[in-house]
């Protein structure tokens, strides 16, 4: 069995989809998580294979998915969310599948969230963007040079193959240790981008607890690595 992706009936249409693994300060797992909570959307889905250990995350005793398909009718958007380290002979196939998924349903565009490592960074983080061919780029500047590792890079890639509307936001944040500041921002961007109602500032005042729960689970997935066929596991 390779990557199935198992879901209630859709009560949206042609919706976004937003994707957040954990990567550059955990920005994208925290922000992905974030926003679930703040937009109230609801688990409907989850990915699952055999190629992943077997492994339930288990937090203020509620039992979840480790790769979670959230749906907002309001926002008309599924947010796709996790804090574990994909083993590095799945991604290839967990991203391939998020793109074609996302094609077969009609999603309007696939988003994906990243940090991007400046350890020197010391005022308000910059977002940048990367597309997979759409050439809009929001208000946001594009990246000059770079690249994108894991899950969100396969996932970028096989959108631009199928021609599947693709879209990295990637934001400056520190490595050492989970960043919701810049989780926040890249949040922010994201709002503006889609023009939908989001308050950060409950982040940006509880970054430290949320960046907590987020390490915890993230330090927890760690912990089964070895559960994978070579140990081998990636970010993003």
């Amino acid at each position: 069995m390779g990557i199935r992706i198992i879901t209630e009936k859709l009560s949206v249409k042609n919706p976004i989809i937003v994707e957040g693994f954990p990567g550059v300060g955990l920005v994208g797992s925290i922000a992905a998580k974030y926003l679930v909570q703040e937009i109230k959307a609801k688990q409907i889905g989850f990915v699952q294979s055999n190629h992943l250990p077997p492994v339930s995350f288990v937090f203020e005793g509620q039992i979840y998915n480790p790769i979670r398909i959230h749906e907002s009718k309001k926002y008309n958007m599924l947010i796709i969310e996790s804090e574990f380290p994909v083993p590095g002979d799945v991604v290839h196939e967990l991203g391939d599948a998020i793109a074609d998924w996302s094609k077969k349903i009609g999603a309007s565009k696939l988003i994906c969230l990243e940090g991007i490592n400046n350890p020197k960074l010391k005022n308000k983080p910059s977002v940048f963007i990367a597309s997979s061919g759409n050439k809009k780029d929001y208000g946001i500047e594009q990246v000059k040079s770079g690249y994108i590792i894991g899950v969100s890079a396969s996932m970028m890639l096989r959108a631009k193959e199928i021609n599947m509307p693709g879209i990295c936001l990637m934001v400056e944040s520190h490595v050492g240790y989970p960043d919701g500041m810049a989780a926040a921002t890249l949040l922010q961007k994201l709002s503006n981008m889609l023009t939908i109602k989001l308050d950060v500032q409950p982040l940006e005042k509880e970054a430290e607890q949320f960046e907590k729960q987020v390490k915890t689970l993230v330090e927890k997935a760690h912990e089964i690595k070895t559960m994978s066929k070579d140990g081998k596991v990636i970010y993003g």
